[in-house]
């Protein structure tokens, strides 16, 4: 059995919930991966999931189904999501333990 490599905090599962609401056609779930960026050498990637590619392994989180690459799972084994309000309005941020800068 496959560890589940990512989490959702309650703020970030509530946010993801009312996007894919809101998203037409009703999307399978979130697609998290990753891609080379920045001084840590690593940016995270999200989109709908419409379809499930092969390959991918399927995790589910408070409810949302996650799609993840194969070659995303080593980058994003015990990160955390988490969505935060600011002045400017929100966004989600990755806090991973792995990396020495941890919020990214």
């Amino acid at each position: 059995m496959t560890v589940q490599p990512i989490t959702l905090t309650d703020a970030a599962a509530k946010h993801v919930k009312n996007l894919l609401s809101q998203s037409m056609p009703s999307p399978l779930g979130l697609r998290i991966g990753v891609k080379p960026a920045g001084c840590n050498g690593i940016g995270y990637v999200l989109e709908f999931a419409t379809e499930h590619k092969p390959g991918e392994n399927v995790f589910e989180d408070k409810d949302i189904k996650l799609f993840i690459a194969p070659h995303a799972m080593l980058f994003l084994t015990g990160v955390e999501m988490d969505f935060r309000e600011g002045t400017t309005g929100g966004s989600f941020v990755f806090n991973n333990p792995n990396t020495s800068h941890g919020g990214d």
